[in-house]
């Protein structure tokens, strides 16, 4: 501080502030950069864009103050209150960045000489949060300038390799913090949790976004005009479900998730969905062979035979599920029109 005697002014709700917008500017911070520059320590010069923006929320000189945080290692802090940038700029609260900053095709000769991706195209998007109803966003795809132009985006979303020939992307091992669900739509993983735990307890997809849409609607941010609707859809609910599910399964056999790149939303998931079915009904589930005295009876029939009665649980959506009027048919239905 003694180097910079206006610093010694500063309190220190401006200073965490700072920190804290820092740390959530990373991936802003480190794109504009030389490709030469570490992707992994903080960069020592600062964009124009994110220095006045700093300087509005710091209310002081931003340079020398990013030098005393250079210094003091500090600039590596983890995300703090994303608030701060949407209350004080009218920005989006969000951005979301691919999890990788290099080409990660093995084939392309920017892959083989380590390259930084430093172009990169923005498409506008809504996530919609669990604490903090939906809120506008950007997610940005980088865009590999080698010979084979891979194109890298936040998951598909964060995980999304597409190769050109076969339309195929892969999804990021792991279940990421922003599930996409539609070309522009995001769902925070901790509300997408949410659902899967109330449709356990008989709440319906639809009442799950009606639920959602009711009580984000009480905070709802009226100065943040954007292009698309903030009402929670129930195809989004349900591919939310249906992604989780498949990224879980597929992580605990350690595989990666592919899934068309251009196919209709109706068909994005049949495919994995029937490998996934298909691998329980060949090698079983863990579930299977569980019995207990509460779901399983064994008693004696009056000619002394021995009957096992078994308990099986359904609601009304299971007992009303169109299916075909051959018994055992394993085609799949032209549709679900009774």
């Amino acid at each position: 501080m003694q180097y910079h005697p206006k610093l010694t002014t500063m309190t220190y709700l401006n200073l965490h502030t700072f920190i804290c917008c820092a740390s959530h500017l990373k991936d802003d911070i480190l794109q504009p950069q030389p490709h030469t520059v570490s992707v992994v320590i903080a960069s020592a010069v600062l964009p124009p864009s994110i220095t006045g923006f700093l300087a509005i929320i710091a209310g002081i000189s931003v340079n020398p103050l990013w030098d005393i945080m250079l210094r003091s290692g500090s600039s590596g802090l983890g995300l703090g209150p994303e608030r701060a940038l949407e209350e004080q700029t009218c920005t989006v609260q969000c951005t979301l960045y691919p999890p990788v900053k290099k080409c990660i095709n093995p084939e392309c000769n920017a892959w083989q000489m380590s390259k930084v991706l430093k172009k990169e195209e923005q498409c506008a998007v809504i996530v919609f949060m669990l604490a903090d109803s939906a809120h506008p966003a950007w997610s940005v795809h980088l865009k590999c300038q080698g010979e084979l132009q891979t194109v890298i985006s936040h998951y598909k979303n964060p995980p999304c390799i597409l190769n050109s020939s076969v339309q195929i992307s892969t999804l990021y091992r792991g279940v990421p913090l922003y599930i996409q669900v539609a070309k522009h739509q995001f769902i925070q993983q901790e509300l997408a949790m949410q659902c899967m735990y109330l449709m356990q307890v008989a709440v319906s997809a639809t009442n799950c976004a009606r639920l959602y849409d009711i009580a984000q609607s009480h905070h709802q941010h009226g100065n943040m005009a954007w292009q698309f609707d903030s009402m929670l859809m129930t195809e989004q609910v349900w591919d939310s479900f249906t992604l989780l599910a498949l990224l879980d399964d597929h992580n605990q056999f350690n595989l990666p998730l592919q899934v068309p790149h251009n196919s209709d939303q109706k068909d994005h998931f049949r495919q994995a969905m029937c490998t996934h079915t298909e691998r329980i009904i060949t090698h079983g589930q863990e579930e299977l062979p569980h019995a207990c005295d509460s779901c399983v009876w064994i008693f004696c029939m009056p000619d002394e035979t021995v009957v096992k009665m078994e308990v099986v649980m359904m609601d009304g959506v299971t007992i009303g599920h169109p299916c075909c009027a051959v018994p055992q048919c394993k085609n799949p239905l032209d549709n679900n029109h009774h």
